[in-house]
């Protein structure tokens, strides 16, 4: 939940105990006491290449090419 949120719910609490804090403030204790939601780490997306798919071979490997539009990174084709 974040600070945002929390502050709404606890609005009604802090008026009837005649607290004065504000949605900044909440966030300030929060983080001074480490009691923030720790985010998530983004998970880094690899290629996968231990699927069980086929994998076609890589004909491209040992080509050298010589003009322009010889090989192209994309391509599937044996051309």
């Amino acid at each position: 939940m974040g600070t945002h949120k929390l502050h709404s719910e606890l609005k009604t609490f802090l008026l009837r105990h005649r607290i004065k804090l504000g949605r900044d403030r909440l966030h300030l204790l929060l983080k001074e006491h480490g009691m923030l939601a720790k985010k998530k780490a983004s998970k880094v997306a690899t290629t996968d290449s231990n699927h069980p798919h086929y994998k076609y071979p890589n004909k491209a490997k040992d080509l050298k090419p010589v003009r322009i539009n010889e090989l192209w990174p994309g391509r599937r084709c044996g051309q």
